[in-house]
């Protein structure tokens, strides 16, 4: 981004928005607080320059006011210029950790990760889900989370799977916030499963003697 233009008097913060002529807000407020300041920006790359709807966030610190411009404006420009073909047929497997307890009647298998060609910065996910029993699975949950962020996918079928039978599933989501800070590292575990018998298995958080183990086990990755 190479020029801002305040275009709307629109200041935002997480929890207010203040429509407001510049130069009036109140002075301890705004030093207080971080905000998002609509505008329109000019962003130039080495082979165009273009005008956007944007925001930016202002915050103060140690007496200076300091700006943060929009990164995915940027992050989605050079995404369609810099990736080649083979950055989209690489199977981004590392990026995702499978976490198959071992009491789970269902284990995760054959797991891959391939970036979208339309959205790069989104991930296509497929893996198969093996009913290691000899039940009829009729619903099972799955969670894709973000290692050490809150929020995470919850894919909730019902999925019927037959003894010993295995189905293959997909999903599409995030790999990363800003280009910048890498992809995120996430994981893949099997939270519940129910049985056509009315049976149910619930994943429980390994103790810390457990989760030291399973590291060992797995070299600690």
């Amino acid at each position: 981004m190479v020029s801002f233009d305040l275009s709307t008097p629109d200041l935002y913060t997480c929890t207010t928005q203040a429509e407001l002529p510049p130069g009036t807000v109140d002075r301890v407020t705004a030093e207080q607080l971080s905000w998002s300041v609509r505008g329109t920006a000019r962003f130039q790359t080495s082979s165009e320059t273009w005008l956007e709807e944007t925001q930016i966030r202002a915050y103060r610190h140690q007496g200076q006011w300091y700006f943060i411009p929009p990164q995915r404006a940027m992050q989605d420009k050079w995404e369609k210029i810099h990736y080649v073909e083979a950055d989209f047929g690489r199977d981004r497997r590392d990026e995702i950790d499978i976490r198959n307890s071992s009491s789970s009647p269902i284990e995760i298998t054959d797991l891959h990760a391939f970036m979208i060609r339309k959205f790069p910065s989104l991930r296509n996910t497929k893996f198969t889900l093996r009913n290691k029993t000899s039940k009829k699975v009729v619903t099972v949950s799955v969670r894709i989370a973000i290692e050490g962020l809150e929020g995470f996918t919850e894919m909730e079928g019902p999925y019927q799977i037959k003894p010993k039978g295995s189905l293959t599933l997909e999903h599409d989501d995030s790999a990363y916030g800003d280009f910048c800070e890498g992809a995120w590292k996430r994981e893949i575990v099997v939270r519940e499963v129910e049985f056509a018998d009315g049976s149910k298995w619930e994943f429980k958080e390994p103790a810390v003697s457990e989760k030291r183990s399973e590291c060992e086990a797995d070299g600690c990755r």
